[in-house]
Parts: structure tokens; sequence; C-alpha cells
């Protein structure tokens, strides 16, 4: 049996845990650069794939298949401010397709972190108003 010793951030030798296995013992946060150790944490980023799509009087497909309806955000209002931006998981033709969320379109900078899954495909349908000049960003993974 050996002792292994791993030298400090301050020069100094400090002996290293070892399991009856000879595994050593480390923590989460020592095995993934840049995590915070005394925490023991995996610390991690939303970073969605963003499009802008524009206010139509048609249902615009955002994602085919299944995923995550990250965010949303008003990039442009127009000049209706009852116009809001309703995302749905599945096509303008199912019967039995979800609301996912509602985002209104009458003030730039709106936004909403909706964080939620779907199965079949998104979709965004603007209503409420004439969408002329709308313009909204959506992130979805």
């Amino acid at each position: 049996m050996a002792l292994v010793y791993g030298k400090t951030s301050d020069g100094s030798l400090k002996p290293v845990a070892v399991d009856d296995n000879g595994n050593m013992a480390v923590s989460l946060g020592t095995r993934i650069s840049g995590e915070q150790i005394s925490l023991d944490r995996l610390f991690v980023a939303e970073v969605y794939n963003f499009g802008n799509f524009t206010g139509s009087t048609e249902e615009r497909l955002v994602k085919e298949g299944s995923g995550v309806l990250g965010q949303a955000q008003v990039l442009a209002t127009g000049s209706d401010s009852q116009v809001v931006a309703e995302f749905y998981d599945g096509s303008p033709s199912s019967d039995n397709r979800v609301l996912l969320g509602v985002l209104p379109c009458g003030t730039r900078g709106t936004t909403i972190y909706f964080r939620r899954p779907f199965t079949n495909s998104l979709y965004v349908k603007f209503t409420g108003g004439n969408a002329n000049g709308v313009t909204i960003a959506v992130g979805r993974l």
C-alpha cells in the first residue's frame, strides 16, 4: 500500500483519500473544469436555438418533433397592442393539441420563460388583433 499526496494551491502537500478499491474520492466539482468544488455542484446554462417569427394570420411551425419551448420575447409590437402569440404542441389540424403558453405582444421587450416540453411539434399562432408588424424571438430545444 502506498500513500498518495496531492499539491494544494499554496504548494503544500496533502494526502488524497482512496477507498478499498483503490479509487480516489473526488467530488463532481473536481472532475469537471470550472465547477464549484466546495458545493459539489454541476452548473448548467439554458442555451436555446432561437428563431424570429413575424405576425401572420396562419400558424407557423417553430420546431418539428419533440423538444422544449424555452422562452419567447417580443422584438417589435406592430400597431395592435391586443395581439398575443399562442404556442401549441401539435399541428393546427390536430384535435387534441395542447396550449403550452401565451405571450402578450403589446410591449417590446416582454420576455416569458416557459420551459415547457412538447412531444409532437411546436407551433405559434397570433391572435387577438392585427398581427402585422409583430416580431417575436422564440427559443427552443
